[in-house]
């Protein structure tokens, strides 16, 4: 029974120690500004980054509220690391990324059917330089405003 008390001090005191880990660890974290181009669609959220080199996102779509993303950031090295995205209709992607400074960073990648690309901790300028954004359709011309084609003088009787 002697012998019992040691372990069973030892294996409480570190229970406790991985309860305390796991609150401060929310309490350490820092949060920035997270876009992301999934499938063509824009997201936008927050990614929050762990002294212990890991961090999540969520984003939600800037155009269809009920798409979202979660995912789990981690470092791999001092400036490179992966993320993997898990998005709403079974969209998953998976991303590498180059951090540019401590708590911000940009990642390329893919899901299944397109590439995907993210940033976070940069402000909308500076992360509309990093993301691959779904190409815009051409500006339709008012019917009003438009020129009918010309007809060429040869074609007039």
């Amino acid at each position: 029974m002697q012998a019992l008390a040691p372990t069973l001090l030892i294996a409480l005191t570190l229970a406790g120690c991985a309860q305390i880990d796991a609150k401060t660890r929310g309490w350490m974290g820092s949060n920035a500004p997270a876009y992301a181009v999934v499938d063509g669609v824009v997201f936008e959220g927050r990614a929050t980054l762990f002294t212990d080199r890991t961090g999540t996102l969520q984003l939600a779509s800037t155009q269809a509220a009920d798409r979202l993303c979660v995912g789990d950031l981690r470092y791999s090295s001092t400036t490179q690391g992966e993320i993997v995205l898990h998005c709403a209709g079974g969209v998953d992607a998976r991303l590498r990324f180059v951090a540019v400074s401590p708590v911000s960073g940009y990642a390329y990648g893919s899901s299944e059917t397109s590439p995907t690309s993210l940033t976070w901790g940069l402000d909308p300028t500076q992360a509309a330089a990093y993301l691959r954004l779904p190409p815009s359709p051409p500006p339709v011309e008012p019917a009003a405003l438009a020129m009918p084609p010309a007809v060429p003088a040869s074609a007039t009787p």
